[in-house]
């Protein structure tokens, strides 16, 4: 709370004192206080001088007038809280220059200490005015104060004359006054700068302190994202890992000729609940890395055919035991060869398309995507998914892309998910430009409306064709022979027994080791194949520290990395340890022919 002041306290240099030193007020606010103050006891002053001189008595009653304005003035100026520094300038430029003027003529001109008082007026007047004003008040008063001493000079008669003794008692008087003038004013400048250097030496401490706790949090929150980069990693392994068995022998179970129908069901189960939850660790993965900005968006050249080809088997395989047609329109004006992330666009539309043949369950899925250019060589992919499923609720369409948010869980609840597909979606295209919207009526269908920025490399239009009916079953790979001497690199024994049979069913020879030290050891014995896959994470030597160790003993076999780490950035990281392609965990059957097909 302001502290309050008597206005009697103005005529006491102590209390003005102890005004100007309270810390509660601002810089303007005490020096206007200390011109004023400074005003009156110069008053006072040249009143009893005045009267020990024997000089006019209207110079008196002027002199007291002008202590009385100056009270009322700092009283009004101290009530409003605010003008401090041009009344000031006011109070410096025209009372006191007013009684400098009159008191040169009427004590006595040059030879007075009335030239003192005009060092001292100017100086209070410079130093309260800032800015212009300072140079122009500057100039305004020595050309007045030169004009008093050029009109002494021209008109000695209107200098009023005194005693030599009376010369140099006033000189002595204002220098004296003039000394207690300046100590006030350095004093205060003093106390003001020491005050805040403090101050700034304080808050230096304190931000310093602040940055030095702004570094540790920082360190802090980084370690963080590599504590949960490393924890995302091996939570990727250690469940991918298990589930790479699972899948993997029913898989195997599945074509297994002689399965009575009740066993072929539960096989069939524990694929569906396989895949279900595979999802479910990809969705989780992707959210993570996203939420950290971990994701990043890699640009390459990619043939937009065998983007929609792939999207179409996707749906097929998931339609196989739905009774749903799914129509695919895709215009013939589409660039063949498109830059962009084309895994990010290719699970973007995985995404919506899971989305809407999971809440669909007869009827129709209907896909629709076409071009169009923006500039030369950009453009946006326009992608429109469209189904005769449950809908939305008019209310609940802001909330689906939500994270973990599921809309009319009471409808839904026999509906698996995690409700981060969407969410993952418009993440995804905020981070490429593009965006998301969706129109439904609820009881009738949904219409997801994506548009996709990408670049143009080859504008030759893409050869397309409209794919309309009812998805095919599954193709047989049973017959498929791929003649070729494989190595599995492998710790964990289940994984090996996996790798070898699906391997061994396409028509494959494997060799089965356990360890980095195994491997090097088998290819200095002489060991050949066609083609190697080698795990990543290994005790002792991982596959990468393998891999390079091959290499340097001459070896040209090509190492395809089969890992259950598959934080985005894994395949980059492999390619650039000399491994030639990447095959995740749970091993998908079709990604393992494709492998194979390309290398062995």
């Amino acid at each position: 709370m302001e502290k309050k002041h008597s206005y009697a306290d103005l005529l006491q240099i102590r209390k003005i004192m102890q005004y100007l030193r309270d810390d509660e007020y601002g810089l303007d606010r005490k020096m206007f206080n200390l011109v004023a103050g400074l005003g009156i006891l110069s008053c006072i002053y040249c009143i009893a001088g005045n009267i020990m001189l024997g000089l006019s008595v209207w110079l008196h009653w002027f002199m007291g007038l002008i202590a009385i304005a100056i009270i009322f003035v700092a009283r009004w100026v101290n009530k409003k809280k605010q003008y401090y520094e041009p009344m000031a300038v006011i109070l410096c430029a025209v009372s006191y220059t007013s009684l400098v003027v009159i008191g040169y003529f009427t004590t006595g001109g040059v030879k007075s200490g009335i030239v003192i008082w005009m060092l001292l007026d100017i100086m209070m007047t410079i130093f309260v005015a800032t800015g212009r004003r300072s140079y122009l008040l500057l100039a305004a008063m020595v050309t007045l104060f030169c004009a008093c001493i050029a009109a002494e000079y021209l008109l000695p008669e209107t200098i009023r004359e005194y005693s030599r003794f009376y010369y140099y008692g006033d000189n002595i008087l204002a220098l004296i006054s003039g000394s207690i003038v300046l100590y006030s004013v350095a004093k205060l400048t003093r106390d003001t700068y020491i005050r805040e250097r403090d101050k700034a030496r304080k808050s230096t401490e304190e931000l310093a302190a602040m940055l030095e706790r702004a570094r540790k949090a920082e360190e802090e929150a980084e370690q963080a994202n590599r504590t949960k980069s490393v924890f995302l990693a091996n939570m990727s392994h250690e469940i991918r890992t298990p589930m790479n068995a699972i899948c993997g022998m029913a898989e195997l179970l599945s074509d297994e000729k002689d399965m009575s129908p009740k066993c072929l069901e539960y096989v069939e189960t524990i694929q569906e609940s396989s895949r279900n939850l595979l999802t479910v660790i990809n969705d989780i993965l992707d959210f993570s890395k996203i939420e950290a900005g971990k994701y990043d968006i890699v640009m390459q050249d990619y043939e937009s055919n065998m983007l929609f080809r792939n999207l179409i088997k996707v749906c097929q395989y998931r339609l196989e035991n739905k009774d749903v047609h799914f129509v695919a329109e895709i215009s013939d004006q589409i660039p063949s060869v498109l830059h962009g992330d084309q895994g990010r666009v290719n699970q973007i539309l995985i995404n919506v398309l899971n989305n809407a043949i999971k809440y669909t369950k007869q009827g129709t899925v209907k896909m629709v995507i076409s071009w169009q250019y923006e500039e030369a060589d950009n453009g946006y992919l326009y992608a429109s998914v469209e189904d005769t499923g449950i809908g939305i609720k008019e209310e609940n369409l802001d909330a689906i892309f939500d994270a973990f948010h599921r809309v009319d869980l009471k409808q839904n609840a026999s509906i698996e998910g995690t409700g981060l597909g969407l969410s993952i979606v418009k993440k995804l295209l905020e981070l490429m430009g593009g965006s998301i919207r969706v129109t439904s009526e609820y009881g009738k269908g949904s219409r997801f409306d994506l548009r996709i920025p990408q670049t143009v490399v080859d504008r030759t239009p893409g050869s397309y064709t409209t794919y309309k009916g009812i998805p095919d079953k599954k193709e047989d790979n049973r017959k498929l022979n791929i003649q070729a001497n494989i190595v599995v690199v492998d710790d964990n024994r289940v994984n090996l027994q996996v790798a070898k049979a699906l391997l061994e069913k396409l028509g494959c020879v494997v060799t089965m080791l356990q360890s980095g030290a195994e491997a090097l050891n088998w290819y200095e014995q002489g060991g050949r194949a066609d083609l190697i896959f080698m795990d990543h994470l290994m005790p002792e030597m991982d596959g990468i520290e393998v891999t390079k160790e091959l290499q340097k003993k001459g070896c040209r076999i090509p190492v395809v990395a089969l890992s259950a780490n598959a934080i985005k950035g894994t395949d980059e990281l492999f390619k650039e340890a000399g491994l030639v392609d990447f095959v995740s965990k749970p091993i998908d059957p079709k990604a393992l022919i494709s492998v194979l097909k390309k290398w062995a």
